[in-house]
């Protein structure tokens, strides 16, 4: 029996000291991994809500996708606004998706004003080649600031996604520009 008590006292000590030993390690760190920034409406919000360093703009951009992944979208476009004045990148390439990022949070918002003064801004921080191979989704937010400014023809970076929402000449009893006509035509004939 005495045995047994020796053999069970040990056994109770060696987990004891297992168990405790567990709760002594740290949890391994993630890897970080370097991606480029992408904005969009259906941002997953499985990010840091922290930030530690207000001048480190990868925190504050992570900052604003946390929030407009919670739904606060005005705040979310003030810290992509913030980012866009504050922090400076090669081209200005980060100033403009930070403006096109906030462009898109106050239209989530429902904020017309915010938004018209963002695309204005994001206008201004684009050179010309930037505004001419913007991506489908920085060329969206610029045509929804012409519809915004009352522009009733698509312009040439408009993304054809966006063309339908102009009142194009053949809404206003004007026949269709030749290429275009063209094109429908053609596609009309198969």
């Amino acid at each position: 029996m005495r045995n047994n008590v020796v053999f069970y006292s040990a056994t109770a000590g060696l987990l004891a000291v297992i168990l405790l030993a567990g709760c002594a390690t740290k949890a391994p760190q993630r890897a970080t991994r370097v991606e480029p920034l992408m904005f969009s409406n259906d941002i997953a919000a499985d990010v840091q809500s922290k930030v530690n360093d207000e001048n480190d703009p990868r925190q504050v951009i992570l900052f604003a996708l946390d929030l407009s992944g919670r739904g606060r979208h005005r705040d979310a476009a003030r810290f992509f606004r913030e980012a866009a004045e504050r922090f400076s990148s090669e081209d200005n390439e980060l100033a403009v998706a930070c403006s096109a990022a906030a462009a898109n949070e106050y239209l989530l918002a429902g904020d017309a004003l915010g938004f018209r003064a963002e695309v204005k801004n994001l206008e201004q921080a684009m050179n010309r080649f930037q505004a001419a191979g913007a991506d489908a989704r920085v060329a969206g937010v610029l045509a929804l600031g012409d519809l915004a400014r009352g522009a009733r023809r698509p312009g040439p970076t408009t993304p054809e996604g966006a063309v339908d929402l102009f009142e194009g000449p053949e809404k206003q009893g004007e026949s269709k520009p030749a290429g275009r006509k063209q094109a429908e035509d053609s596609n009309e004939a198969k």
